[in-house]
């Protein structure tokens, strides 16, 4: 019941994410992974299968696109077969974006394509992927938070 407890402390706080979310329920999984095998079989399988239903519901690449680049998280755990879904999702937003006009005017300043600008945004994915500088700087809660 904890990791339920938490998630929902966690959850309700004003100061939530879609990381948080996310990770909430990476948490929830993780903790129902660990039910023993031997005992509540029935009571297992049932949250594991609850658990995976409502899962789907929010296996959203924009969610795990927001997990993976929350300063705080950086993307712990997730595995690299997600990658994939990472790039696209940012490449996806920010081909949305790039219809803003203050942001199409910035790239014309700046003689950018946009071509260009999608390859700088997913080589700047890669670089935080490899954790190099300025990725791999530490994230004090306390003083940062994504929100501000």
């Amino acid at each position: 019941m904890k990791p339920i407890r938490d998630a929902i402390l966690s959850l309700e706080s004003s100061n939530s994410t879609l990381a948080d979310c996310y990770f909430s329920l990476a948490c929830l999984g993780q903790s129902i992974n660990k039910i023993s095998e031997n005992e509540n079989v029935n009571f297992r399988q049932h949250a594991i299968k609850s658990f995976n239903e409502r899962f789907k519901m929010y296996d959203f690449d924009e969610y795990l696109l927001s997990y993976y680049i929350h300063p705080g998280y950086r993307g712990s755990g997730v595995k690299a077969c997600q990658y994939q879904r990472i790039q696209s999702a940012a490449a996806r937003i920010w081909q949305q974006m790039l219809k803003i006009s203050n942001i199409a005017a910035y790239l014309k300043k700046f003689n950018h394509t946009k071509k260009q600008s999608a390859e700088i945004l997913l080589a700047q994915i890669g670089e935080f992927y490899l954790q190099s500088v300025p990725y791999n700087t530490p994230y004090n809660s306390q003083v940062n938070t994504p929100l501000s």
